[in-house]
This record gives structure tokens, sequence and C-alpha cells, in this order.
């Protein structure tokens, strides 16, 4: 059953896992391009640090590895725009981002 988070990400970006080459159904939503963090939560509980995952990716650490957190942030710029998304991210709080994300 999927989780509440990720039956809003089902209804937007379709049923299937977001992971490159999977093609399993999407069922978790994974904080993908920063972690969950309960001082930082507002900005990291948006829409564009989540990835729709199966269980099987999230628990192997596919979804986890720089290739995959480069790969989402592509296809998050696809989806909603460089600009929106380099919007967002300048709206995380953190002293140390990642390179990839510029």
């Amino acid at each position: 059953m999927p989780t509440e988070t990720a039956l809003v990400l089902i209804n937007e970006r379709g049923v299937y896992c977001e992971v490159e080459g999977c093609n399993r159904l999407g069922q978790e939503a994974h904080h993908c391009l920063y972690r969950r963090d309960r001082h930082v939560k507002k900005v990291l509980e948006e829409k564009y640090n989540f990835q729709l995952v199966c269980r099987e990716c999230h628990s192997d650490g596919s979804a986890d590895s720089y290739g995959n957190r480069v790969y989402f942030w592509n296809k998050q710029c696809e989806r909603y725009g460089k600009e929106t998304m380099l919007d967002w991210h300048s709206r995380v709080p953190y002293k140390i981002k990642e390179k990839a994300y510029r």
C-alpha cells in the first residue's frame, strides 16, 4: 500500500519508481536530494525533494546513491524548470550543498 505522500506523487508523476532503470511500482516517498531533518522540515518536505520509489530501491541503497540524486535533480529540472529548482535549492539552509545541483 503506497504511503500518503507517495499517493500525492503517484497522482502527479505516475505509478512507477523514479530510480533510473527501475520499472517497479512506486510505493514510498524518498527524501532524495536532502535527507529528512527535523530542524529544516518545511523546505525538505516540498515535492522538489521527494522521489517516488519502490520498496526495493528504497531499502537496497539504490535511491541513496549519488548517481540517483544527480539523475533525480535533472528530472526535477525537466519537470518543474531549472529556475524553480535553483530557487528551492537556495532555500535549503545547509552550508555545504551538492555541486551537481547548480
